[in-house]
């Protein structure tokens, strides 16, 4: 199996996101172990059965990975460091952690807020707290893609008082072709570097182990050996960048969709800013809680609503 007949059958966030990093992390240990991690019957076919064979592989691989899309995610968020920073022994990583995101998040403020600086200057520390940070200090992540992630998640609630957790899949509905390509470029482009960096990881632990096991780990050969490692460090360094533009298209689709999504769930339009955040504050209770909507925020029937009703 290549990578053309994968890309008949299978979606574009599928195959960039997580068949490609699977492809090539196999690739890397099959010219990387020793022989000893090789089959033989591997070893006997010639290079286009290899590289089939290695694509069906990667195609398993990717569906795993697919699989535990949600708990790579998370894990690069920093959610398992944060749920477990009272035991012994996480609560040290978890405060360096957290402070060290809270160091960049200072110095952008004081950017910011310092009149000394030029205009360009602080409108880019500005939009690098919106884009990369939540508002409040006490919701900071320990990783910087966690808070670039949150940053996008809380948009919504901030700007216009939405829950974007309950209305995004609602939102993702009404998206255009366009508007839907550009969402699956984003989604893909931050699977990608994500699982990427884990697969990275592994490979560098697998490689050590079967060297180690194989007693040719020699002194000259540990830097080699760290490489894996220093390409899943820099691929969540991207990974945080490309969450960047990913938040990017969700806050958009949010903030031009949000009428149309109030219209189809029958919630007449905000009448000003602050009448939005109660409109919005409805639809979250119903999304969220399945409450009633109160009979002042629904829609009125259009005239020619009523007419085919009365036909």
């Amino acid at each position: 199996m290549s990578p053309s007949d994968v890309a008949g059958v299978f979606s574009r966030y599928f195959i960039v996101g997580f068949f490609l990093p699977s492809f090539f992390a196999l690739v890397g240990l099959s010219q990387t172990v020793t022989a000893s991690l090789v089959p033989a019957s591997y070893e006997e076919l010639g290079g286009g059965a290899q590289v089939a064979v290695l694509g069906g592989l990667g195609l398993l691989l990717g569906l795993l990975m697919l699989g535990l899309n949600w708990q790579i995610f998370r894990l690069f968020e920093g959610y398992p460091l944060v749920e477990r920073k009272d035991r012994l022994g996480m609560t040290m990583l978890y405060r360096w952690s957290v402070a060290r995101q809270k160091r960049v998040f200072d110095r952008l403020v004081r950017t910011r807020d310092d009149d000394s600086q030029g205009d360009g200057t602080r409108s880019t520390a500005a939009w690098k707290l919106d884009r990369e940070f939540p508002s409040n200090i006490d919701d900071l992540m320990p990783t910087r893609f966690g808070n670039t992630v949150l940053a996008f998640e809380t948009h919504a609630m901030k700007r216009w008082g939405l829950d974007s957790i309950a209305v995004w899949p609602r939102i993702d509905m009404l998206l255009s072709d366009r508007e839907g390509e550009q969402q699956a470029n984003a989604r893909s482009e931050a699977a990608f570097f994500v699982n990427g960096s884990v697969l990275a990881s592994i490979a560098g632990l697998i490689l050590i182990g079967d060297q180690i096991a194989n007693c040719q780990l020699f002194e000259w050969a540990v830097l080699l050996y760290m490489i894996p490692f220093l390409v899943a460090a820099l691929m969540a360094r991207w990974a945080a960048g490309a969450a960047v533009r990913w938040g990017s298209s969700v806050r958009s689709a949010i903030d031009l969709h949000r009428f149309e999504l109030y219209e189809k769930l029958g919630v007449r339009p905000p009448r000003s800013f602050t009448d939005e955040r109660n409109v919005a504050e409805q639809v979250n209770q119903a999304l969220v809680y399945g409450h009633a909507i109160p009979d002042q925020y629904f829609q009125a029937p259009k005239p020619e609503d009523k007419e085919e009703k009365d036909a």
